[in-house]
Formats: structure tokens, C-alpha cells, sequence
């Protein structure tokens, strides 16, 4: 049978290792890190119909704000076992999407309060 180390445990000593250079020795600085450009929005049209914020539906462009519609699409259904603007087919969904408001079933039963977060985080951002 043959076995694998890991490769961070090294088959030399320690005193046998050159230490290597301390990050805060560097002279040059470290590279910044920019997620997302908030002034270029994008106009990709990807994803699930049901999860699809308004602004990508509508094809007006778009920022991170349509991750949280997503994030909040998926609340509900672990709520109420289902997302809210589903239709009989993609099409009818994309159009209650951007044309219905948001209603909320009878059963299960879900407290105020987390009906009125959905409700505040289902508001399209303009």
C-alpha cells in the first residue's frame, strides 16, 4: 500500500527550512480587492425564472442588489415550501415576477415578523 503525506508537512526540519519573508516586511502593498464596480451595472440574463429579481426580467441593468432578491425568494420558500411567483410556465412566472405583488398562502402558519422582512426585502430597488 502506498501513502500520501500532505504536502504541508515537510520531510526536513525545521532548523533544515529558509524562513520565508514576513507579509508585513513587503515593501509594495498588497492589491485592493473590488468586487463589483457600483457604476457598471450588468445586463446578463441568468438564473432560475423563479429567482430572477425584477431589474434582470426587465433588462434595465443591474448591481448586487439582485443577489438579496434572490436570498429572499429563497426565504420564503423555506417558509412556505414554495416561491412566491411561481406560474403554470416560465413565461406567466416572469410576468408575476414584474406585474404581481406579493401575497403570502394561509398555511403554513408564519409569524408577523417574518412576513413583514420578506415583504420589506421583496421591495424592487431602484
Amino acid at each position: 500500500m502506498t501513502y500520501f503525506a500532505p504536502r504541508l508537512f515537510s520531510s526536513k526540519s525545521r532548523k533544515e527550512r529558509k524562513p520565508r519573508n514576513e507579509i508585513g516586511n513587503q515593501v509594495t502593498p498588497l492589491p485592493e480587492l473590488i468586487a463589483e464596480p457600483i457604476d457598471a451595472p450588468s445586463m446578463s440574463f441568468v438564473g432560475t425564472h423563479e429567482y430572477l429579481a425584477p431589474e434582470i426580467i426587465k433588462g434595465e441593468g443591474y448591481g448586487s442588489a439582485v443577489d438579496w432578491w434572490t436570498f429572499r425568494i429563497f426565504l420564503y420558500e423555506l417558509l412556505f415550501g414554495r416561491t412566491p411567483f411561481k406560474g403554470s410556465g416560465n413565461r406567466v412566472t416572469l410576468f408575476n415576477v414584474v406585474g404581481q405583488p406579493l401575497r403570502f398562502p394561509d398555511s403554513p402558519m408564519v409569524s408577523f415578523a417574518a412576513r413583514d422582512l420578506i415583504r420589506r426585502l421583496l421591495k424592487e430597488i431602484p
